[in-house]
């Protein structure tokens, strides 16, 4: 179908698990795919496997130099983004009760300012390859609340 085909998109959180499998995706849609993760290996592996159109590289989402630096891989190697996919996402698991601020921030520096960070950060290549789209992956204990998903009840709400 080629839906995305020659589009640029970026992903991150996508060494392995459901951000692989986006990226496999992407590319079987005729896409260039940019692998951002802090899993070097992994991530270099899923590149390779992908052939010309993936590139990896090593990106820590709670870092906003991390995300110039793969925003200027990425038009270097394919061109301005068309496509982010925010898929990075942890958690840590404890009941409300023993669950740490510190655990709260770790979950929130990924999960909400990584977010952040990557739509600040790829909003001009986005404006400069005349638009695009962003798509935020999120958990169903987002919408349900589970006793050991403290920080992503606080998140949703819940």
């Amino acid at each position: 179908m080629n839906r995305v085909s020659n589009k640029i998109v970026l992903i991150s959180g996508s060494a392995r698990g459901m951000g692989a499998e986006e990226a496999r995706l992407f590319i079987s849609e005729g896409a260039k795919v940019v692998i951002g993760d802090l899993r070097v290996e992994e991530g270099q592996q899923l590149a390779q496997q992908l052939g010309n159109n993936a590139e990896f590289v090593k990106l820590d989402v709670t870092k906003q130099g991390d995300w110039k630096a793969t925003i200027a891989l990425c038009e270097k190697k394919f061109g301005h983004i068309n496509v982010l996919v925010n898929n990075a996402g942890i958690n840590n698991y404890a009941m409300f009760e023993e669950y740490t601020q510190d655990q709260l921030k770790q979950v929130l520096d990924v999960n909400l300012f990584g977010n952040f960070n990557s739509m600040k950060a790829v909003t001009q290549s986005m404006k400069a390859s005349g638009g695009g789209s962003i798509v935020n992956i999120s958990s169903v204990a987002g919408i349900t609340g589970y006793p050991l998903f403290p920080a992503i009840a606080l998140l949703n709400g819940r």
